[in-house]
């Protein structure tokens, strides 16, 4: 499960995660990340060593976009009594919400790092 929420948070349209998906298939076939060992935990974040620092930011500040729309999208679910839909629902919350806070001190990091 949280692959997936990492991966293709559930804010992402679905033509969103296509689009991605299609990308990522392209970029392991194509050998481009050398001897880079690809990323297991988030297989997004392979890319970033590709990217020039505000090419990283763009990516990463589109990706806090992404989570904060998962996090409304979160809001909106059924919050029934069923003991094991509000663990579900209490557990990608708690994902999303870790990864909007390693995304904010980021997104800061690169700022930062930009105006040395």
């Amino acid at each position: 499960m949280w692959q997936t929420i990492c991966f293709c948070p559930p804010g992402m349209l679905e033509d969103e995660r296509h689009h991605f998906l299609d990308l990522y298939g392209r970029y392991i076939q194509s050998g481009k990340h050398g001897a880079q060992e690809i990323n297991q935990v988030d297989l997004g974040l392979s890319f970033l060593s590709l990217l020039t620092p505000d090419e990283a930011l763009t990516v990463l500040q589109e990706r806090r976009e992404l989570i904060t729309r998962s996090q409304e999208w979160l809001e909106c679910q059924d919050q029934s009594n069923d003991v094991m839909h509000m663990l579900t629902l209490d557990h990608i919350g708690t994902m999303l919400e870790a990864e909007r806070s390693w995304l904010e001190r980021s997104i800061r990091h690169l700022r930062i790092s930009a105006l040395i």
